[in-house]
């Protein structure tokens, strides 16, 4: 019984580091709101048992009016509960700060309303409101609460607290501010703890992956040592060295992604011809034994785009991707550059050709869009092309994959980049 009363709690209550900023805001509405029925309920019982033992704190009248008006908001605040889990959290937030403030005000005094004590409890609305609903809307709630004590003092005859009334919207400004603050912080915080789970989750998959490749190429080759076949052992060595390369590229996709990541972005004008130069000088000093031929020929001369240093990685990535998935004893790489105008702007388009394994047209689509959110079978092309795409949104470039040969992925691919032309 205890476990389950716990998990109830746990599920309306208990505030994760991965929860959404919908449901968190859910979960602070329901932490007020127990807080008040337990207020309430305590009022309720406190009362109840002086009216029972004939000590009626403030009168049988009174005491009897304030146990009406305990249970009436108790009953509200169930509604706003039920609403606020069941319906619309911010639907139940609206009627909650409403009936805060209505409390507020039959409760006290005019004069303590717009002069007194209650200038002090009418600031809770406006801090509540900016957590709750959108950090823009404390000011609304502030402008609200100005022009009900503005009426009310112009109906009773005082005059208006204007030190007061200036405080309700600096009090506002300093809640947008922190609100805004504190969402950026956890979406930071959100996004870093994604990102750390996504690296361990994808290198727990991929490394074991590899692993298991390499000791079957191992028992292969073991087995082919009994019966002595020469051809076939180099084939399951192959296998091996693959697999190695590809653990040791996984490693440095990571480590990219982590750069990339805790890097300020900044452009400047690049060479993008001199970079993918030293990519392909690169890779082929990494995969060496591999038998490579890497045809790159532009009558362009300058070719230059607003990048950084992340631009090697983009193209080292989609040079390795094109080898390693690759089954052929000569891998054919033909990169293209070439000008194109869209909408009277001049992009300078970058292909990548092979004669690799292809890509099903029905995995296209989503190669590209893998996130460190929900997807966590991605292999290690997807961390790459995931690290592709993220350098490429900074640079304002379009990317794609299309085949080789129109309508027979298996003949190979074709990785399509857009960057627009620098002068």
């Amino acid at each position: 019984m205890g476990s389950f009363i716990k998990r109830i709690l746990d599920y309306f209550f208990l505030i994760h580091k991965n929860d959404p900023e919908q449901l968190w805001k859910k979960k602070i509405l329901n932490i007020l709101l127990l807080t008040t029925e337990i207020i309430n309920g305590f009022i309720i019982l406190i009362y109840i048992i002086f009216l029972i033992t004939g000590n009626p704190i403030e009168g049988i009248r009174n005491t009897i009016q304030i146990l009406i008006n305990s249970t009436i908001t108790l009953f509200v605040g169930l509604i706003i509960f039920l609403t606020n889990n069941y319906l619309n959290n911010k639907l139940a937030s609206s009627i909650f700060l409403m009936f805060l403030i209505i409390i507020i005000y039959i409760t006290d005094t005019p004069h303590e309303l717009v002069i007194g004590r209650s200038l002090l409890v009418l600031a809770l609305p406006i801090i509540m409101t900016g957590y709750l609903i959108k950090p823009y809307t404390s000011f609304i709630m502030a402008f609200f609460i100005i022009i009900v004590n503005l009426l009310i003092c112009f109906n009773e005859g005082f005059f208006p607290n204007y030190i007061s009334l200036t405080v309700y919207v600096l009090i506002a400004f300093v809640t947008w501010f922190s609100v805004i603050n504190f969402e950026k912080s956890v979406e930071k915080y959100r996004e870093a703890y994604n990102r750390e789970s996504f690296y361990k989750d994808l290198f727990a998959h991929d490394t074991n992956n590899i692993l298991q490749n390499i000791l079957l190429a191992l028992e292969l080759y073991t087995n082919e040592l009994k019966i002595s076949g020469a051809s076939n052992r180099k084939k399951a060595l192959n296998r091996v060295l693959d697999q190695i390369d590809r653990g040791s590229h996984l490693v440095w996709n990571i480590r990219q992604f982590s750069n990339f990541n805790e890097s300020k972005i900044y452009l400047n004008k690049v060479d993008l011809k001199n970079i993918l130069e030293e990519a392909i000088e690169n890779i082929k000093l990494k995969l060496e034994r591999k038998m490579i031929n890497i045809d790159f020929k532009t009558s362009i001369q300058n070719i230059f785009v607003r990048a950084n240093k992340f631009l090697f990685v983009v193209f080292e990535n989609l040079l390795f991707n094109s080898i390693i998935y690759n089954n052929n004893k000569m891998v054919e790489i033909s990169i293209l550059i070439s000008k194109l105008q869209e909408n009277g702007k001049i992009f300078l388009k970058v292909e990548f050709i092979d004669n690799g394994i292809g890509i099903p047209d029905s995995q296209k689509q989503y190669i590209f869009n893998r996130d460190f959110n929900g997807d966590k079978s991605c292999s290690g092309l997807g961390l790459g092309l995931l690290l592709v795409k993220n350098i490429l949104i900074h640079y304002k470039a379009k990317f794609w994959v299309e085949n080789k040969i129109q309508g027979d992925y298996t003949k190979g691919s074709n990785f399509v980049l857009l960057f627009p032309e620098l002068i």
